[in-house]
């Protein structure tokens, strides 16, 4: 296994962020080009990542998907956190309010 790919598995590693955030913005940017593809926010990501399942993001569709279950090994809301973090970077200036987590 190459190293990268056991650092992969470390909550804490920065570089878990990096390549987590960097596949996040191009889900985003995947996302945004395609006009039919149904809009996502942070959980959906998050749910895509994990590979889990919704109505909106069927098993039976995603899991061909490249990101689908992509960071199950990783802490939901640690991906949940970033992909909110991604989701706001990526709107437009005048858009970026910041929404309430619970």
């Amino acid at each position: 296994m190459h190293n990268w790919a056991c650092q992969r598995h470390h909550l804490g590693s920065p570089l878990v962020s990096q390549f987590l955030r960097s596949d996040i913005k191009v889900f985003l940017r995947c996302q945004q080009a395609n006009p039919d593809a149904p809009p996502v926010n942070a959980r959906a990501i998050a749910r895509i990542l994990h590979g889990l399942t919704s109505p909106a993001f069927p098993t039976c569709t995603w899991s061909k998907h490249h990101f689908w279950g992509l960071y199950a090994d990783i802490d939901f809301h640690t991906v949940r956190r970033i992909a909110l973090e991604e989701v706001i970077a990526s709107r437009p200036h005048k858009l970026r309010l910041r929404p309430m987590l619970k």
